[in-house]
């Protein structure tokens, strides 16, 4: 398991962005002998806090509650048969 400055040096700035086996074919290394390595150099892969996907609630319509209001629309007006 001997490991030249290069390599160990290729394995810390890859590790985490390549997967063990990736780094383990260009340097010509079995994936286990990657791990180790990883393992004696105390190399931590990134952790990656997926997004949450936002909850959508249904619409709930309260009594009383008219679109003219949510829109700004005005109402039309009504007559109500008070003399023209």
């Amino acid at each position: 398991m001997n490991w030249t400055l290069e390599e160990r040096k290729f394995l810390v700035e890859n590790y985490g962005r390549m997967t063990q086996r990736e780094i383990g074919k260009v340097l010509g290394k079995a994936e286990s002998a990657v791990s180790r390595m990883a393992e004696i150099l105390d190399l931590q892969k990134p952790v990656v806090k997926k997004e949450k996907e936002p909850v959508y609630q249904p619409l709930q319509w309260k009594k009383g509650i008219h679109l003219q209001g949510i829109w700004n629309v005005r109402p039309p007006e009504v007559h109500m048969g008070h003399g023209s």
